[in-house]
């Protein structure tokens, strides 16, 4: 545990990619691979219920096993103190809610690039991200400026080789829907929870889940 506690940032990216390259291979298959009884691959909207019950039951154990409930605002019920959400972090929850369906169902849309609307969805966080950090009067660093100078790049270079966005409706709407959803996240971690302290990054965390 000590290593892991010492473990560099993007240690820690690389371990959650290698964590959930699984989850998008497994996703685009059942989507693009033909089902037996039907003739035809699972639509997205068909494999998101299973996506997010099991997403939900991995989230709510992990707020269980480490203990993170006990920082959580709490109503009594039937005995139990049962964590409930302050007004802000509903709102927070209800953005999460947007990103958990739409980033599973990016990957299983016909025709389109996993990598090229990843690319297109990513960028527009990093795009809002300053944005949003300016507006709550927050000192934007200059290699958030970098980033968002390369991810613009990046944009361009690849809607011009391909003659423009040419997405399909269902696409628009998860990237439209994704980037509100963490525009709506950002805006309530900045007013509530950048605060350096540790009860109320897990507050927020269990909060948000919760809903």
């Amino acid at each position: 545990m000590g290593r892991l506690r010492n473990l560099p940032l993007e240690g820690w990216v690389g371990f959650y990619f290698l964590l959930y390259l699984p989850n998008v291979m497994i996703t685009r298959w059942v989507s693009t691979t033909p089902h037996a009884g039907l003739g035809r691959p699972l639509t997205g909207l068909e494999t998101l219920p299973s996506t997010l019950i099991f997403n939900m039951v991995l989230t709510y154990l992990f707020i269980w096993a480490s203990g993170w409930h006990r920082e959580a605002n709490k109503v009594r019920l039937g005995g139990l103190n049962v964590p409930m959400p302050t007004r802000m972090t509903l709102l927070s929850g209800i953005g999460t809610a947007l990103v958990l369906f739409t980033v599973p169902l990016s990957f299983t849309i016909r025709d389109v690039s996993i990598p090229f609307i990843q690319l297109i969805m990513r960028g527009d966080i990093l795009v809002i991200a300053p944005l949003v950090d300016l507006l709550y009067g927050r000192r934007v660093r200059w290699w958030s400026w970098v980033a968002l100078g390369m991810v613009l790049i990046a944009l361009l270079i690849t809607l011009t080789d391909r003659g423009g966005l040419k997405l399909p409706p269902l696409a628009l709407l998860t990237v439209v829907l994704y980037t509100l959803g963490y525009f709506l996240r950002l805006a309530v971690m900045n007013r509530i929870s950048k605060t350096g302290d540790p009860a109320s990054v897990k507050r927020y965390f269990v909060e948000e889940k919760v809903v």
